[in-house]
């Protein structure tokens, strides 16, 4: 691929959560401005937060590396252009900004982007579009603003029903899908795991939800709810990346 300055957003990752396979990466391209991206190039670009990168937009991926051709001070190593990978989502250019082409218009809020990745079939960047688009059932958990005395509503698509859809990679041998974990992680490293069995209908059963709404009000960012639990250490806000292990 060609690189020129006009398709680079010199910004800085300000978060980079390893899966199995992959990793989600945050580049802060300023003006309130995030840019999320799934890679699998983050060891070879040695890639930490706070390293000065590029977000590389090609419609309809993003990607991102760290040489920034055209801009002063940028490293001439050879391995940046190569370990580019195509990104899964990119968030629209805050207020009073030019939209990219192509791009959906949107607040300086950052946009959805889950990556769903790990033992699947179809890896993706979950967006908020398609969560909204995905079936939503609704559960009763206790809200620990009220020192469990009050309950709350929460609504939003089954994580059970999306893991089928992705299709597990299961290990050969009997009920072998019952080995699988589900790694849930929050932008700000708060992560937790929830066992395949705890949500199998024939099982658990726990309806474990990817919630976008608190009382019928949507969230500022989806939300991973783990009904049944005696607290709720294992809710994780601001979810960015689900991994199936």
């Amino acid at each position: 691929m060609k690189l020129s300055a006009r398709n680079q957003l010199p910004g800085e990752a300000v978060s980079v959560a390893r899966g199995q396979t992959t990793a989600c990466v945050h580049v802060d391209i300023g003006g309130g401005t995030i840019v999320h991206t799934a890679i699998e190039a983050v060891d070879d670009l040695d890639l930490q937060p706070g390293n000065a990168v590029a977000a590389v937009v090609r419609l309809p991926d993003v990607l991102v590396g760290t040489q920034i051709v055209g801009r002063p001070g940028a490293r001439s190593g050879g391995r940046a252009a190569a370990a580019l990978l195509a990104a899964l989502a990119l968030t629209a250019p805050a207020a009073g900004q030019p939209a990219l082409p192509g791009a959906p218009l949107a607040d300086a809020t950052p946009a959805v982007a889950i990556a769903l990745t790990g033992q699947i079939r179809t890896p993706r960047t979950l967006t908020l579009a398609a969560l909204q688009a995905m079936p939503s059932v609704t559960v009763e958990v206790l809200d620990p603003a009220s020192a469990g005395i009050r309950r709350i509503a929460m609504s939003g698509p089954a994580l059970w029903q999306l893991l089928q859809d992705a299709g597990p990679v299961d290990e050969p041998g009997r009920a072998t899908q019952y080995r699988h974990t589900v790694l849930a992680q929050g932008r700000n490293g708060h992560s937790v795991a929830v066992a395949f069995g705890e949500m199998d209908p024939y099982l658990g059963g726990k309806q474990v939800l990817i919630a976008l709404a608190q009382n019928g009000r949507p969230l500022a960012a989806p939300r991973l709810i783990v009904p049944g639990d005696a607290h709720a250490d294992r809710a994780v806000r601001d979810l960015v990346m689900i991994e199936v292990r």
